[in-house]
């Protein structure tokens, strides 16, 4: 999670540069980043002053719910000049005459700005503002519910449990309320969580709560009152996962990696291998309870499909399990219908291929020419090569019925019987 923070000194010296946690990257601001720096006039030296000690401990604060605490800390100390001894040149903020202002509040252009204000980030797509410093608080009495204001969710889907995540508030850019980010600047956000083991204290007034601790494992939610002016909205977020005992070596493939559906519907996917200490286990497949095993019919040919798999056990974990695909067909993709026969595939892949070879025969053979090194499976068998491949050890079976061919490059195929 990147933080970003903008010092801004006017009258002494003025900090003008941008500060990264976690990966280290310079962010460009976007209209998600929702609050704008309050400046100070320029004159005030104490009050900037004061301004830029409590701005950098806010943005220590953000820290602790970053991928790396320490580092991103250690960065941000490397940036403060109480801390460093550095002093930024004030070429980079831009003063210009406000109105009202008399030229004491300096017009910060919010697409090169940004600051973390009590874990908050600010915006850049709304142009030049001018803030005025001596405003604080909610403005006006929340006297109107609305809706659609923002959406909120754990900075981490799913965490240990004992492990703790932030929550954080994401502004709605086409809120009905056309509530913009400098009103959400003085706004009240009040923070609800269930479940939770050691709520933060200081929840209140933050667009991002801090780290919340979960003891227990399970799925909980959390809530967040948003007060903006005479608006007022109560949102529920997206649930957090906190998993107990691991769950661990699951494979999910299915019964074959091409089907063709016109001879049976319905293809199947089996999930093996998982294992954990708090049995039993639970499967899910595409948001509906089963077995270890799932079917799903098809009517028309798909490029590539699989379901979606969450393996749960009795502690209360939930673990996404990928699966691998099928290429669903309409009959057969390639058909060799004689002797000798040549068919062209193009680049790796599964194909499904029909040897046509007539009712009664003796053999079968298949071959493939490729450019180079070549590996081909079929019927669980595999075979490999150089420039030429012979299936060898194949049987009259091979012929009159659908094979899976997956091929490792392109290639030319053919077959023969008699």
């Amino acid at each position: 999670m990147n933080k970003k923070i903008l010092a801004g000194l006017s009258g002494i010296v003025v900090a003008g540069a941008f500060w990264a946690c976690g990966s280290g990257e310079i962010n460009e601001p976007t209209f998600d980043d929702t609050v704008i720096m309050n400046l100070y006039p320029k004159d005030d030296a104490e009050a900037a002053s004061s301004f830029m000690k409590e701005a950098f401990a806010s943005a220590r604060e953000a820290c602790k719910i970053d991928v790396d605490p320490a580092g991103c800390e250690a960065r941000i100390n490397a940036a403060d000049p109480d801390k460093s001894g550095d002093v930024v040149s004030s070429s980079s903020v831009t003063e210009e005459p406000g109105p009202g202002n008399q030229g004491q509040t300096p017009v910060v252009p919010v697409s090169s700005s940004s600051i973390v204000i009590n874990n908050n980030v600010s915006s850049s797509s709304v142009g030049p503002i001018i803030v005025d410093p001596t405003s604080s608080g909610s403005e006006g009495t929340p006297s109107q519910t609305v809706t659609g204001l923002g959406s909120c969710a754990p900075a981490t889907a799913t965490i240990e449990k004992g492990g703790s995540t932030g929550w954080a508030f994401k502004l709605n850019a086409t809120n009905p309320a056309g509530v913009s980010v400098t009103q959400l600047m003085k706004g009240n956000f009040t923070w609800e969580f269930e479940g939770a083991s050691t709520p933060s204290e200081a929840a209140t007034g933050k667009l991002n709560s801090t780290p919340v601790s979960y003891a227990n494992s399970g799925s909980y939610g959390a809530k967040v009152t948003v007060a903006v002016g005479t608006s007022v909205e109560t949102i529920t977020c997206t649930p957090l996962q906190v998993n107990g005992d691991p769950i661990t070596g699951c494979e999910c493939a299915p019964a074959a990696p091409t089907h063709d559906f016109t001879s049976e519907p319905s293809a199947v996917w089996t999930v093996t291998g998982c294992k954990t200490a708090s049995e039993p286990l639970t499967y899910n497949w595409d948001g509906t309870a089963g077995e270890a095993s799932f079917s799903k019919t098809f009517t028309a040919a798909t490029p590539a499909y699989a379901p979606k798999l969450k393996v749960g056990n009795s502690d209360n974990t939930v673990i996404d399990v990928t699966c691998a695909p099928v290429k669903v067909t309409e009959g057969a993709e390639y058909e060799i219908k004689a002797s000798q026969d040549k068919v062209v595939f193009e680049a790796a892949g599964t194909y499904a291929v029909v040897v046509s070879g007539g009712s009664s025969l003796t053999a079968c053979r298949i071959s493939c020419n490729a450019n180079g090194p070549l590996t081909a499976t079929a019927k669980g068998k595999t075979f490999t090569g150089s420039y030429y491949l012979n299936f060898e050890g194949i049987d009259v079976s091979w012929c009159n019925t659908t094979l899976d061919l997956e091929l490792s490059a392109a290639a030319t195929c053919e077959a023969s019987w008699n």
